[in-house]
């Protein structure tokens, strides 16, 4: 399964900043998802949104049959999501894991690890992520950018 994901923020380093976030399985699909995060949360960036976008691709896969796929290609053009899953948290991992404090980037990053190698013990080809020209992820941004 390919699933794209996106996260866009209106007023950037601003109190008055909002992020969102999209997960699209293909233009016009009843299974696309978009949100916005929650006002109450303080790190409302693009970065945050697209790591949230990707806990809500694990989680909706958790929720459905896992015999039915044999694997999960996360699409970003997130060069932040990209790199921390396919290179920082191996190197952390290495070192005993992320110091992360609850509801910080790191922990997020921390759980989403967590539910990757949960979900990779259940699926063949396990879990991948590809990173994409943020023009290549047109559809996910739009959407991102619909709820804002």
């Amino acid at each position: 399964v390919i699933v794209t994901l996106a996260g866009a923020s209106r007023n950037p380093s601003t109190r008055a900043s909002q992020a969102s976030l999209a997960i699209s399985f293909g233009p016009d699909s009843p299974l696309n998802q978009t949100a916005v995060v929650p006002p109450e949360h303080y790190l409302q960036t693009t970065q945050f949104a697209e790591i949230c976008a990707a806990r809500r691709v694990m989680d909706w896969f958790q929720h459905h049959s896992w015999k039915d796929f044999k694997g999960i290609v996360v699409v970003t053009d997130s060069e932040y999501l990209f790199t921390a899953m396919t290179e920082w948290i191996f190197y952390a991992e290495r070192r005993g894991g992320l110091p992360a404090v609850e509801g910080t980037y790191e922990w997020h990053l921390q759980e989403l690890h967590t539910e990757i190698v949960a979900a990779e013990a259940m699926l063949p080809l396990g879990v991948r992520f590809w990173k994409v020209r943020r023009e290549d992820n047109a559809e996910a941004v739009r959407l991102a950018e619909s709820v804002l």
